[in-house]
Order: C-alpha cells, then structure tokens, then sequence
C-alpha cells in the first residue's frame, strides 16, 4: 500500500504557557554535572573519549541510587528534590548499560555494576501503571508520552546489550525487554499533549515494531502520521523550539524512517537541519528568541542536533551536515555523552567520516513564516523577530546585546510587538497600531436589573475619547553594525521606554546606573560600550528624559544588565548598535 505523508504548518506557534511543563526529555535532565571532555583530533578516539565521559557520568550517579535492601524504593533514583522516580532511574540505566555492553569502557561486564542495573530495572518496572504508562512526577500521571519517552531512550541500550550477549546480563535483558513491551499498552491506545509528542510516541511504536514485527504498532503510527508533519515552509516545526523539541522531532523522526521504512521522513529532518545552519550565533550560541517552548531567549548551543546531523550526513554524504557535527564536537562534546546510546546502537556512526564544507557566515536569511530574519557578518550578526517582545538581538563575538525590547504607557497594553515585519529599500519595517477610549453609558435595552456589570458588558457600549496610537520600528544595516529608527506617536505625552538587554558578566561604560534597581542603566546620551572577553558592543543613542522604566502594562525587567533610553510621544530616536 502507498503511504503519502504531507507537511501541514498553522498560523501561530504560540502555546498555552503551562505547556512548558508537560514535556520532560530525560535525555537532558541537568541532575548530573556534565563534566568537560575534550575535543578527540581523530576519530578513532571519539568512542574512548566519549566513554571516558560517560564513566564517570556513571559514578555521579551513584549516590543518588537507593540501595537499602528492603526499602520500597529499592534501586530506584531519585532526583534532585530527592524523590524516586522512573525518568532519574530510566536516565542511570542508560548510562551503566553504555558502560557495561562496551569493551573499551572501564566497567564493561562490571558484575557489581549489573546488580546495580537489575536493581534499576526492577524499580522501573515497578513504577510501571497496569496500563503500561509511567508518571512524569512533576506534572504529567499515567503519561503516554512521557511512557513513549523513555522506549526511545532505553530501546537503543536494549539493543547494545542483546548484541554483547553476557550470559549474566540475561536478567537485566529480560526486566528491560519485559518494560519495554508492556509500554506497547499505552502507547497503542493513549493521548498526547503537545505537537512533538505525536512523533515521540510513534517512534516508540516503531521501536516495539523492531522488536516484535506486529502491524499493530504501525497501524497506530500511521493514525498519528496521517496528520502531516507540522513544518512550516521555512523549515521550522510548530513549537518553533530550536534548542529542545526541533532536535527532538529530528531524532524520533529519523527511528520512524529507519524502523517502519518510511525514507519520505527523512525530508523534514532535512530541512530543518539546513535552517539550523543559518540559526547559529557567532559564539556557537543557536537562536532561541522565537521558541514557543520553554527554551525562549536561553542561551543553549546545538548540541542536540548531535545525532541527527552525524545520521543524515551519513545518510546523504551532506558535508555542510558533517561540519556542524564536527563543530558540535569542537565546542560542545561533552553534549555529545547524552548520544552515546543512539551511537552505541548504530556503531558505524561512531567512526563515520566525510569531506566537510564551511558553515555559513556571511549572509542575509528571512525564515517568514517562522517570523525570524537573520543577517550574519562573520563574527557579527543580527535577528530581527516578529511577534515578539525582543524584536532584535545583536552578537559581536562573545558580546551579547541579548534583547531590545520597546514600550510605552498606553492605557497598560503598549509593549511593543510586531504583527508583521516587511523589508523595503534596504531596511526592515516593523510597526504596531493601538487604539483604546473610554466607554459612555450602556443603552437602556441592555440594562441589567441587578446592576450587573458583566451581563451589561462592554461590547454594548459606545466608545468615545478614542486614542490611536502607533509604534514604529526601522532596522537597517549600517557601518559595520545597525541603526534602529524608532518612531511613536499618536497620543501626546506618552512615556516611552527602550530596554537594551545586555548579558551578565560584561562590562557597561557611559551609562548612569539606577541606584534602586538592580542592574539597571539609564542612557547619559552619546555612546555607551559593553565590553566582555575581549568583544565591544558600541550603543550610541540620546540622553533618558526621565528615569520610570517599569511602564504599567510593560513587561518586568529582563534578568540582564539593561540600558534604557526614555522619552515622550513623539518620540523620535536613532540608536547606532555596532
């Protein structure tokens, strides 16, 4: 039978806020230190190196396992609130099985580290619902997803230790084996939360099918996959996460594609791969200012691209993919430690080698749908962001002017975001229109007799004292750096505030510091300098006609060293950021 899978893309990437909280990918729980490797010069050490990292991964771990005899948390792990829960111990499993399967590791066919995993494992499956789901502890019970979670994590050591074939790991084979199929239950007939749960879950189904050939895992996959894959033309899934979820739908897309042959997959992975060669700052940092998800304006590298970037350079001979994993290794390898199981599995990727091109560097990209217009000079670059609060971000090598945000107070909704950003002669255009009144009396036949304010409502009445307001924004390249034309009016009188973001740990000259808060810098005019590592941002811009940064209706101030340049409808200004 013909399979035909279609990329379908909405309108708007923003998620309910809560949503955040209702993902958990144990692949990257910060329990653990991740301690600094170095960078292998050849790949025939990447595999020794690699499990160099994940020994002593093991020995962190230890501490946290139960290991009192009798107790009902017996072998479990608890995590860092001191709770025993099934994703600590899934992670601890993960990392002795890469050790104990692997010849080159110190602790390969370790027996004292085997009981320490049957332990384990026999925790899990205790943990294990009736219905073959777990509980994300922090939020989610009786989780499909979170259950599909951890069959893509464990499946990949299942594998590795069924192929080492110790005798005395039978045992914990057969624990994780029986954990493993028992998942099937849930993860045939349960729900999701989020878009990237869908292709979690089928990956896990895919995973079931590899190791019992039964159509109705498939079955159940293509009910997800008749969906459509939600990326956009750009390139970009729906949660527009770059640092966390696009990585993720990377990965469990290629499982699908290997495990149920379905090579049509491997397109999306693709071109998100060769947008994400274009979201990359010169600090190695990747673009995080339009995610949907909780990784927004953090500051994360690409390190979880690892696996899929090595796969599909593998797969295509793409030596612009097998650059990034080599930048990956030369700046992140430590984060490479997390993929060892995927690695372990697929062992050929572990020594895979090919020619390489350069990254890019030097370019102008609009990603429109995605809402994410980058310009990049080699050690300088800029993003330019719609719908969002932070509609510019500046990289000069280590210097960071991570967000500038602009507000002002009209009637409590005047924080700056641009509904559409169009480029013009040479410039980019961002502007946003209000207008709010006053409201008159409500007719009579909408009275309420109670005297009910909610029943009369607001729509009833008419408006008068009507205040238009707009808020405009031109970016345009300049001198080796930007000029930002920033133009409110409309109203009279309105305090405006631009907030420049600057990341901590630099230093901020010309600038007056706001003594009763924290962090916070007023502009004396001419030009400010931040300076940090070695790297200079310069700002120049006019002098602060009052000192209220915390507009009411604005956001609270950003958790970085601020800048602030304030003034009066109209209000007309230039910042030079170079």
């Amino acid at each position: 039978m013909e399979r035909r899978f279609f990329l379908k893309y909405g309108a708007s990437a923003t998620l309910i806020p809560s949503l955040a909280l209702m993902d958990h990918d144990p692949e990257h729980d910060q329990l653990h230190e991740k301690l600094p490797i170095p960078y292998p010069e050849n790949p025939d050490a990447r595999l020794d190196i690699l499990l160099q990292g994940n020994d002593r991964r093991l020995e962190s771990y230890l501490n946290d396992q139960n290991w009192q005899t009798g107790n009902k948390r017996y072998g479990g792990v608890k995590n860092s609130y001191g709770i025993y829960n099934a994703h600590s111990t899934a992670g601890f499993i993960r990392t002795f099985g890469c050790s104990l399967a692997t010849p080159e590791s110190t602790y390969y066919r370790s027996e004292a580290m085997l009981e320490r995993m049957v332990s384990a494992a026999q925790y899990l499956l205790k943990s294990q619902h009736a219905d073959g789901s777990i509980d994300l502890i922090t939020t989610n019970f009786h989780s499909t997803p979170d259950t599909a979670f951890l069959v893509n994590w464990l499946s990949p050591v299942y594998v590795i230790l069924e192929r080492d074939q110790w005798d005395q790991s039978k045992a914990v084979r057969a624990l994780l084996r029986d954990f493993l199929m028992r998942s099937g239950k849930t993860l045939l007939v349960g729900g999701i939360h989020t878009p990237n749960h869908r292709w979690v879950v089928c990956a896990a189904l895919a995973w079931l099918y590899h190791f019992d050939a039964d159509k109705k895992y498939e079955s159940r996959v293509d009910k997800w996959l008749r969906e459509g894959i939600d990326m956009d033309p750009d390139g970009q899934y729906y949660e527009k996460s770059t640092a966390v979820y696009s990585p993720l739908c990377n990965r469990v897309l290629i499982t699908i594609a290997r495990f149920l042959g379905r090579p049509e997959l491997y397109g999306p992975v693709r071109r998100n791969l060769e947008m994400t060669l274009y979201y990359l700052h010169p600090n190695g940092e990747v673009v995080t200012e339009a995610s949907g998800r909780q990784d927004k304006g953090e500051v994360r590298y690409p390190g979880r691209y690892y696996y899929s970037y090595m796969y599909m350079s593998r797969l295509d001979n793409n030596p612009r993919f097998f650059a990034m994993t080599n930048l990956i290794e030369r700046t992140r390898f430590t984060d490479v430690i997390t993929y060892l199981n995927y690695l372990l599995e697929d062992r050929e990727l572990l020594n895979f080698e090919t020619s390489t091109e350069k990254i890019p560097t030097n370019y102008e990209k609009m990603f429109v749908h995605s809402g994410v217009y980058r310009i990049r000079r080699e050690q300088l670059d800029a993003t330019i962001i719609q719908n969002n609060p932070t509609f510019f971000t500046f990289h000069k090598g280590n210097a960071v002017l991570q967000a500038v945000r602009l507000s002002a107070a009209f009637f409590g909704r005047g924080q700056f975001v641009a509904q559409k950003v169009l480029k013009e002669k040479g410039k980019y255009h961002l502007q946003w229109d209000l207008e709010r009144g006053y409201y008159q009396p409500v007719s009579k036949k909408h009275l309420a007799r109670d005297g009910d304010w909610e029943k009369m409502g607001q729509d009833k009445r008419k408006i008068s004292e009507l205040q238009r307001f707009r808020m405009k924004v031109e970016i345009e390249e300049k001198n080796h750096g930007f000029a930002l034309h920033i133009n409110v009016d409309g109203t009279d009188h309105v305090p405006v505030v631009v907030e420049l973001g600057f990341r901590k740990g630099g230093q901020l000259e010309g600038a007056k510091k706001l003594e009763d808060i924290p962090h916070a810098y007023l502009s004396k005019g001419g030009v400010s300098k931040y300076k940090i590592d070695g790297d200079e941002i310069e700002i120049g811009l006019g002098t602060a006609e009052h000192s209220w940064i915390a507009l009411r209706g604005a956001l609270p101030k950003l958790d970085l060293d601020c800048l602030y340049l304030t003034g009066f409808t109209p209000f007309k200004q230039t910042i030079m950021i170079s």
